[in-house]
């Protein structure tokens, strides 16, 4: 071989080995395209928060992420990818990816009832224990919360939100609500300034456990007549709603009767029955006759009008009631109310108290 293939073949092999040192390169380095990689996408997932993400994406793409909350006493603040905010969506949160790896932080924090603020709040009477629906629960049956707008102008309502943070429990399918104007309350001037908000919750379609409910309302006639109420709801079981009671008696003189039976049934019923209650939305008694009376001693839940009824023998007959006298005021004022019998209510405010009423034909 002479001198000049030598260096021929030695030029050959040089090139030879670098082009294949550069396809070496290639397949253990980065791709031939930059466009095409990948970058990695890290969302840890904890017992508060199931992160939902892609594990990887390129450079300038969409990445779309949802938060499922598994925990009903917090809120999700923020969601960021390495310490920038994502965009909040219809179904979650969204960002474009960079040219880089990429860190999924999800920001939570611990929520607190609000009650009352300077436009609205919630009737200190709400049961903020509610039961599922029963046996005996009708299709009119709502769980009813008292909401009381404080103004004197709203007529409209340009924002209103009702939202629970647990849908398993309350989904939000199952909250309606219906205004009350000033108008629709006995004794006031008929004008159609909002005065209530009734937020009215299907007892079918709500299950047991706890959560959150988010309402926000804003008139529609000053900017700054705003307010978010956050209030806590646990659904229990049918019958577990437990209402606070007192022991009371009545009896009731006969004397005046033409004529007096050896029995009477009375039947003593709730006229703001809670359904789902561990207390029956009335309550009869059959009654042995003793010196011209009777008496029936019952659990009264606080705060509740009852009304009465009296017949002759050993069950209730609604169409042949005894008359009971319409106006015996005891202990009490305006402010406190009283224990006493006024047009068909009957109210207490003390325990024990044996209130007497008289029955007529």
């Amino acid at each position: 071989m002479t001198k000049s293939s030598r260096l021929s073949m030695s030029i050959t092999l040089s090139i030879v080995l670098l082009v294949a040192c550069a396809l070496l390169l290639c397949a253990c380095g980065e791709p031939a395209n930059p466009a095409d990689k990948e970058y990695n996408i890290t969302a840890t997932s904890t017992a508060d928060y199931t992160v939902t993400a892609p594990s990887t994406a390129k450079a300038g793409d969409t990445v779309k992420i949802t938060v499922t909350l598994n925990n009903a006493e917090i809120v999700v603040d923020d969601v960021q990818y390495n310490g920038t905010s994502c965009t909040a969506t219809s179904s979650g949160y969204s960002f474009t990816m960079p040219d880089s790896d990429v860190t999924i932080t999800v920001v939570t924090s611990q929520l607190q009832e609000i009650l009352t603020t300077n436009f609205i709040s919630f009737g200190e009477e709400n049961q903020k224990i509610i039961a599922v629906a029963g046996s005996g629960t009708f299709d009119w049956d709502t769980r009813d919360l008292m909401l009381y707008v404080d103004t004197n102008y709203t007529t409209g309502l340009r924002r209103a939100e009702i939202t629970s943070t647990n849908q398993s429990v309350i989904p939000d399918t199952a909250i309606d609500y219906d205004i009350i104007t000033n108008a629709n309350l006995i004794g006031h001037t008929g004008s159609n300034v909002i005065e209530q908000i009734s937020v009215e919750i299907s007892p079918f379609d709500i299950n047991i456990g706890s959560t959150y409910l988010i309402m926000d309302f804003a008139s529609t006639n000053i900017s700054s007549e705003a307010g978010k109420l956050i209030v806590k709801i646990d659904v229990v079981e049918y019958g577990k709603v437990i209402i606070p009671t007192m022991t009371e008696t009545v009896t009731f003189d006969l004397s005046d009767l033409s004529n007096i039976a050896d029995t009477y049934n009375v039947r003593v019923g709730n006229s703001q029955h809670i359904d789902g209650s561990n207390l029956p939305s009335y309550q009869d008694f059959v009654c042995t006759v003793v010196d011209d009376k009777i008496s029936v001693t019952f659990e009264y839940a606080i705060g509740c009008d009852y009304w009465l009824r009296v017949t002759e023998g050993d069950a209730d007959d609604a169409d042949s009631p005894l008359v009971i006298n319409d106006y015996i005021m005891g202990s009490g004022s305006s402010e406190s109310g009283f224990n006493g019998y006024s047009e068909g209510d009957l109210t207490f405010i003390t325990s024990d108290t044996n209130l007497t009423l008289t029955v007529t034909d």
